[in-house]
């Protein structure tokens, strides 16, 4: 069982669901900075921001077999 978003439910003990880690802080901030250029620019192209997310491994994820 895999979430792809990091929610607080999914890292609690009694769940301990893996995820895929979309770096929210981070995607946040990439989101003002392109809201802040496109008010000083409103006629700029648009522009693509990709992260790399990481997968954060819990209880959910079983061992690979041998």
């Amino acid at each position: 069982l895999i979430t792809y978003d990091d929610t607080y439910l999914g890292q609690l003990e009694e769940f301990s669901i893996t995820a895929i880690d979309q770096h929210a802080s981070q995607l946040g901030k990439e989101a003002i900075k392109a809201v802040a250029a496109r008010y000083a620019s409103p006629g700029a192209p648009g522009q693509e921001i990709a992260l790399t997310p990481s997968l954060l491994q819990r209880a959910t994820t079983c061992k690979k077999p041998r």
